[in-house]
């Protein structure tokens, strides 16, 4: 994602330096490390060059560049503003990797301490069987190989198709979906930020934001609003159809329409959804590596527990 933020940056400062498209791209190209979107901007400058539109390339490429990249380029391609829309897809890239490294170091201290316990959990049964605690290692090493593949084979599912299912079970779970939710909603607001930014026609701005906000739940409760505002009805209007949404979404974007400033109450309340999230998540930082020590506590307490009564039992006989 900081790559993508440094090829937007690039892209903004050589459009507006008045360098052609494809060259731009060449000269981008070859400041990218080689292991990252080096060989992707390549391609897209050849395809560019051989007569293909910017936006066109992008979707030909595919990942990294999403759904979102490629509808806000092709309307700074038939805008005559690519250099403006992509000043705002870097400021939305650089959110995003803000808002991404959050969650995961949030997340790294449980994961550690619960990669602990699996790993242990075999050693303590060894001692408590009256074994040299090495017998027991390869056990040990193969649970962390199992816990491993699990974050691995996780993290795949989650970046899959199998992502969006997982969020529309997730997103009810109480706590976890709280944090699901204002995720959402913060990714939805600041996509809708950044085209109205760049210009980008409310409708075309709504429809993609929509479709990158990475959650079914959401994507539900607004698939309506582009039609509604499309029928000449306020964005507010259209919000409050959807019940589940929360009101302060609903007065921001309210204030923002009346005020003639939608674009910057939209980055306002996205930046609120973040902190949000983000404030939800630290809580669950304090609160889950102290249950999981909990857990490991009470375990090991009850296996040394029961060992002293064996031992016991075994001397009285």
């Amino acid at each position: 994602m900081s790559d993508l933020r440094n090829f937007f940056l690039q892209m903004e400062t050589s459009l507006g330096s008045g360098i052609p498209l494809v060259r731009s791209l060449q000269l981008i190209s070859a400041n990218l490390p080689a292991w990252g979107l080096r060989g992707k901007v390549e391609r897209i400058a050849k395809l560019v060059d051989g007569g293909a539109s910017f936006s066109g390339a992008m979707e030909q490429v595919g990942k990294p560049f999403t759904r979102l990249h490629v509808s806000f380029i092709k309307f700074g391609e038939e805008a005559g503003c690519l250099d403006k829309v992509c000043s705002s897809l870097a400021q939305h890239s650089d959110r995003e990797v803000m808002l991404q490294h959050d969650i995961v170091n949030a997340m790294l201290y449980p994961g550690f301490v619960l990669g602990i316990a699996f790993f242990m959990l075999p050693i303590i049964n060894a001692i408590q069987a009256g074994q040299e605690w090495s017998t027991a290692l390869p056990w040990a090493i193969g649970n962390l190989v199992i816990y491993a593949g699990a974050i691995f084979g996780g993290t795949l599912a989650w970046n899959s198709s199998l992502g969006g299912s997982l969020d529309a079970v997730l997103v009810h779970v109480p706590f976890i979906g709280g944090i699901m939710r204002q995720t959402a909603l913060a990714r939805f607001t600041r996509t809708l930020a950044v085209g109205l930014a760049a210009g980008v026609p409310l409708i075309q701005s709504l429809e993609t934001a929509i479709s990158v906000s990475g959650n079914p739940w959401l994507q539900n409760q607004l698939q309506h609003l582009p039609k509604h505002v499309g029928s000449g009805k306020g964005l507010s209007a259209g919000l409050e159809q959807a019940g589940c949404l929360p009101g302060t979404l609903r007065e921001m974007i309210a204030v923002g329409e009346q005020s003639g400033r939608l674009s910057e109450m939209l980055e306002k309340t996205a930046s609120y959804f973040e902190q949000e999230a983000s404030n939800r998540v630290g809580m669950a930082m304090k609160i889950l590596p102290a249950l999981l020590f909990l857990l490991v506590a009470m375990y090991v307490g009850y296996k040394i527990v029961g060992y002293w009564q064996n031992t016991l039992t075994t001397l009285m006989k």
